[in-house]
């Protein structure tokens, strides 16, 4: 890895995320002689700002379609397209830097929100915890050892038209507490809503507080 720590670059991109590579042009030799590609990147987790499903990164080449990658964005000139550092950046494949996705986590930064298409409708409900019929907190991880802090974790899920929790995704919170969250997450249940009579799914957060 570069110079560069996870959270000194974060700080200094304009956006990170995580999302796999759809499609790659190549581009003309530039002027310090190397070569460079237009990326296009389906996005699937963004920190720092909102961000639409599709984004366009330029980057130095190696990038390969189907691979993963966490992307450390700076905007470019046009507004609307974003390029990585090259060989100061910690850009990379996902299975290489999922310990800088660690340290977001554990430095409390939040997950961002990703404008994806949906056929279906799907209602936003802000924060859920008091709509679920069988919330409780779940118990203190009992590997941790001392010593042992309390923690909240943030869970952004997706509930279906029955009221069952469909998808959880942690947003916010140390990464020791991840699995414990996301367990109780997925075990949640909601009554059904509907918007005009008919079922819709349903999105928002749940947190979680660990006490020792």
């Amino acid at each position: 890895m570069p110079g560069i720590t996870a959270l000194e670059e974060y700080a200094d991109a304009t956006v990170v995320f995580t999302g796999e590579v759809v499609d790659v042009q190549k581009s003309d030799q530039g002027n310090d002689g190397g070569r460079y590609e237009t990326v296009k990147i389906a996005v699937d987790r963004a920190w720092k700002k909102n961000l639409e499903s599709t984004i366009t990164v330029t980057g130095a080449d190696g990038w390969k379609v189907g691979a993963r990658y966490l992307i450390y964005g700076y905007l470019n000139d046009d507004k609307l397209t974003y390029a990585t550092r090259g060989c100061c950046s910690r850009t990379g494949p996902l299975e290489q830097t999922e310990k800088d996705i660690d340290e977001f986590f554990n430095a409390g930064y939040a997950l961002a929100h990703v404008s994806v298409p949906r056929k279906e409708k799907v209602i936003s409900a802000g924060w859920l915890n008091r709509r679920a019929l069988n919330f409780k907190d779940p118990k203190y991880p009992s590997e941790l050892k001392k010593p042992r802090p309390a923690a909240r974790v943030e869970v952004r899920i997706v509930a279906d038209t029955e009221g069952n929790v469909i998808s959880a995704e942690v947003s916010r919170g140390p990464v020791a507490f991840h699995d414990a969250a996301l367990e109780a997450a997925r075990k949640l249940k909601f009554s059904p809503t509907q918007l005009s009579g008919v079922p819709v799914k349903v999105s928002g957060w749940v947190s979680y507080d660990f006490k020792p």
